[in-house]
């Protein structure tokens, strides 16, 4: 008998099991399709550059290169992000694809990691387990930090993040120190990630609370490491965005106008998980600081939710564990600091909206659980019709990530008066050499903002593209005049005055660029060049070898450290020199010329007349006096 109700249970179990992972294996082909049109997407100018298409420091993953991922990166601290970028620099290169393909699935990974995570704390729920790993799958706000390739970090420390949770119930119900040991490796390895994981000790207070957990010395004893863990990592995020300005002028809001930003956008990503409507890619704060109305509401709003959170803690504890989950996680981008130029951005919701998942698929559970057949009804065709307004969204939304043309044209459809957008925009049509288009963006990013010095300095670039090195001065002067920190500008300008032969001027702000940004590899380049017209070629090589670190394969670099050798009757080492950058690239005549040269001041002229030649055939205009010297 008793083998017989073993052999029951253990199918029934089998049979449930069956039934978990259909229904999860559902929602993840659900959500990869809805998603799976960012598959087509191309790199875009917002930080994608930065992060990858530019960022030399993830063309290597050697033992020696690893501190570099550790460098301040647009005013973040994540190395474990860009060791996930270098990984897929190493095996695809710069093929988008890929990815893309890469946060898809750790999209995937952290919807079903959302399932567990809430199939225990709902109990074994199966509804509420599916439902909630739906919302989190195919939310239309999740677009963001997915389909944003230079948003990685947000899929990454989630994984970490959720896989720690998981480790610390399972040191909750088993009492081995191991979990606990494991889950501080996640939450490290989910810090590393993106700075904003710090809140995880604080999280697991929250399941403590959940699970009518005791709050002894040894609950709070064992949860100091992390604690630890989070000021470190705090301070270093800190530091880091304030070295790069990443962080607003805190007299630039009063502190009651902080309140106000806080509180509207914690209330509007309430509102936005229900009906995510006129999303985008970037939400400015109120025009010319008239702060609306509905900004004041929020407080109140806000005083009132939190006020229901706490006293209704005694008898509805998941509710209070899905307003506290929502609440500790989002936190942090409240704007209480005023980090970056968006009084909202929808990928601050990636991690916190499975608290009001949780919410919203436990009381949808009560609902169809109970005898009001009406109200099933209602809720049944509700939900019809949000998952599939959902759906629709979501997939039209990745779509919107297609260029960076798609990009910043859907902002401006959405906020027509929003410069920095006009900017972006301007920026990718230069790079595109679509010069007409790129002066209409930048006129109209200026004529919106006349303080946009990012505006201005691109339309610097234009003009300098074009020959017009007088115009592109008086675009960078201007912007300078507004932000006098941007290396960059100063860079620009230093090239414009090298193209004008204003070697004084060019060596000036080139070396500005390189005090305000050691890591500024242009201002790096043609500092070098400046120094090696004002024949100081001790300190051209020097700023050309630091160069080469960042970009070790550039063979025209590496070709004028030779000409500066040269230059200097130290012809052994230019000779080193030259036989690098023919390696790297030997279609280059002159390479094969400048070596001939080393050769014949180093009395080998059999070698230099075998290169003059190599030279001559590969089109250099090299003398036949010369050649025929080298056959006497």
């Amino acid at each position: 008998m008793n083998k017989n109700r073993k052999v029951k249970n253990t199918a029934l179990k089998n049979k449930t099991k069956k039934k978990e992972w259909l229904y999860i294996g559902i929602v993840l082909i659900i959500t990869f399709i809805l998603f799976s049109p960012s598959l087509k997407n191309n790199f875009t100018n917002w930080d994608d550059d930065l992060y990858v298409t530019k960022n030399n420091v993830i063309t290597s993953i050697s033992t020696s290169e690893l501190e570099k991922f550790g460098d301040n990166f647009v005013g973040n601290f994540h190395p474990l992000t860009m060791i996930s970028f270098a990984i897929d620099y190493h095996f695809f290169k710069l093929d988008p694809f890929h990815y893309h393909l890469k946060n898809i699935i750790y999209h995937l990974l952290n919807t079903l990691l959302v399932f567990f995570f809430i199939k225990q704390i709902s109990r074994d729920n199966l509804f509420i387990s599916v439902f909630t790993a739906l919302l989190f799958g195919i939310h239309p706000m999740h677009v963001e930090s997915v389909t944003w390739v230079a948003e990685r970090k947000d899929v990454l420390y989630t994984f970490y993040f959720l896989t720690g949770l998981l480790l610390y119930y399972q040191y909750i119900l088993k009492k081995k120190i191991l979990f606990l040991v494991a889950a501080f490796v996640s939450f490290l390895l989910s810090t590393l990630s993106k700075s904003a994981a710090v809140v995880f000790p604080v999280v697991l207070f929250l399941i403590d609370y959940f699970e009518d957990r005791k709050f002894t010395f040894k609950s709070i004893a064992e949860k100091i490491p992390l604690f630890a863990l989070s000021i470190y990592i705090g301070i270093v995020a800190l530091k880091t965005q304030s070295q790069s300005n990443a962080i607003g002028d805190f007299q630039f809001f009063t502190f009651f106008e902080k309140i106000r930003f806080a509180s509207f956008g914690f209330m509007n990503y309430l509102v936005k998980f229900i009906f995510p409507h006129n999303l985008s890619s970037f939400h400015p704060y109120p025009e010319n600081n008239n702060i609306p109305p509905i900004y004041n509401l929020a407080v109140l709003a806000t005083l009132i939710l939190i006020s229901y959170m706490v006293f209704a803690g005694r008898k509805n504890k998941w509710l209070v564990f899905g307003l506290g989950f929502y609440f500790i996680t989002i936190a942090l981008v409240l704007q209480f600091l005023t980090v970056g130029n968006a009084v909202i951005a929808e990928r601050y919701t990636y991690l916190p909206y499975i608290g009001i998942s949780f919410i919203f698929s436990t009381i949808i559970y009560k609902i169809f659980t109970e005898k009001n057949k009406n109200l099933q009804y209602l809720t049944g065709a509700f939900l019809l019709i949000q998952l599939s307004y959902f759906a629709i969204t979501t997939n039209e939304r990745t779509k919107v990530w297609e260029d960076s043309i798609s990009l910043w044209t859907d902002v401006i459809q959405k906020y027509p008066n929003e410069s920095g957008a006009y900017s972006n925009r301007g920026h990718f049509h230069r790079t595109q050499n679509n010069y007409n288009l790129a002066f209409q963006d930048y006129n109209m990013a200026i004529k919106l903002d006349e303080k946009n010095d990012v505006a201005y300095s691109n339309r610097g670039k234009v003009f300098f593209d074009q020959g017009e090195f007088d115009k592109a001065i008086e675009d960078y002067n201007k912007s300078i005049e507004i932000n006098k920190n941007k290396s960059e500008t100063f860079s620009n300008r230093g090239a414009a005055y090298g193209m004008k032969q204003q070697w004084e001027n060019a060596l000036s702000d080139l070396t500005k660029a390189l005090q305000l940004d050691p890591l500024n590899i242009n201002a790096l380049s043609n500092r070098g060049l400046v120094y090696f017209q004002l024949k100081e070629y001790e300190k051209t090589i020097e700023d050309y070898q630091k160069y080469i670190q960042s970009n070790p394969k550039n063979a025209n670099i590496i070709n004028s450290i030779g000409l500066s050798y040269s230059r200097l009757g130290i012809y052994d080492k230019a000779l080193n020199e030259f036989n690098k950058s023919i390696e790297i690239d030997p279609t280059k005549a002159a390479y094969f010329a400048n070596r001939s040269f080393a050769f014949n001041f180093m009395g080998n002229k059999t070698a230099a007349l075998n290169d003059a030649l190599r030279a001559q055939q590969l089109g250099s205009n090299i003398s036949t006096e010369y050649i025929n010297s080298l056959k006497q």
